[in-house]
């Protein structure tokens, strides 16, 4: 998909409509009882920014925002203006609206193991006992600011403001906490209505009418798929190198290891909803298949010509987890 790593004009977000919203299915029965069933793992935010058009030179600037995206073809990163940052309220200011003022305390996003040393930045929603962990892919340059445990890190990290992934030199030890505080866009593309017409009304001389200019999240549709069964099947037959698998490849999964020290890398469990079993995986080689999380942690060492069912749970933190039976 193509993105391009521009900022939608923050003068027009600011006023514009834009927040989250999921897709339930509801099924009342005869009885008046429902079913309620969630196809998305997570939020998916929209909005119109024709709220936020109110001058001609504005719907100058929109138009050619949207003729340089080629309508609904190329991503852009957006501000929302109501959570834009990674403090508790999404928009605590310091300085001047808009500008938030983040600390390295603000999110965990990660604990070490003293090998690990990539961390993808997340933004953690918390309501009594619940939390909703989010990604967060397109950071602010010059906005993170980093800490191990309390301890601030002015050095010996970098992050990709592409991916929104934390890289450290060396390996956070054994059970520091990662923490990190930043601002962020959320990457969008206009809607599919607005792709084939951009409608533009000239009412008179000097005045104008902007129609509704719907945007929408783009998400990872590998990494956060519909929450329901995951159907095919895939067998990469001999192998003596490390493979990683998405709910994409298959749910039953043949891997025949020739050789000692294969792994098999599971999906970030962060983006996809608890669950399962999401995989069946047979071993039908001569050696034993190491199962990792993205982490690059051990899940499970599969002997040869053995089989397992691979979940997704949660444990006593509320973190998610890959188990296997």
């Amino acid at each position: 998909m193509g993105f391009h790593e521009v900022q939608f004009p923050t003068d027009i977000s600011y006023g514009s409509k834009f927040g989250p919203g999921f897709k339930t299915e509801i099924v009342v029965l005869p009885s008046g009882a429902e079913e309620r069933v969630g196809r998305w793992a997570t939020a998916r935010r929209r909005g119109d920014v024709s709220y936020g058009t109110k001058t001609p030179a504005q719907l100058s600037t929109l138009r050619d925002f949207y003729l340089a995206r080629s309508g609904a073809l190329y991503g852009f990163r957006y501000k929302d203006w109501g959570d834009f940052a990674s403090t508790a309220d999404g928009r605590t200011t310091s300085g001047g609206w808009g500008v938030a003022a983040v600390n390295h305390q603000d999110q965990v996003i990660g604990t070490g193991d003293g090998t690990t040393t990539t961390f993808q930045l997340i933004k953690t929603y918390t309501s009594g006992s619940f939390s909703v962990v989010r990604p967060i892919t397109k950071p602010v340059s010059g906005t993170v600011v980093v800490a191990l445990g309390a301890v601030n890190q002015t050095s010996g990290w970098s992050v990709d403001t592409t991916t929104g992934i934390v890289t450290f030199t060396t390996a956070p030890t054994l059970g520091t906490q990662v923490k990190a505080g930043f601002e962020f866009d959320v990457p969008c593309r206009f809607e599919k209505d607005v792709d084939d017409l951009f409608d533009i009304t000239i009412d008179s001389y000097g005045t104008m009418s902007v129609p509704p200019v719907g945007i929408i999240e783009l998400v990872n549709e590998t990494a956060q798929p519909d929450v329901y069964f995951y159907g095919g099947a895939y067998n990469f037959g001999d192998v003596t190198d490390n493979v990683s698998i998405s709910v994409n490849t298959g749910r039953a999964i043949q891997i025949n290891p020739t050789v000692t020290g294969v792994k098999m890398f599971l999906p970030d469990a962060k983006t996809l909803q608890p669950g399962g079993p999401f995989f069946f995986v047979k071993n039908g080689g001569t050696q034993a298949l190491s199962i990792r999380n993205s982490a690059d942690t051990e899940i499970l060492s599969l002997p040869s010509t053995t089989s397992c069912e691979i979940i997704l749970g949660i444990d006593g933190t509320g973190a998610k987890v890959w188990w296997t039976k």
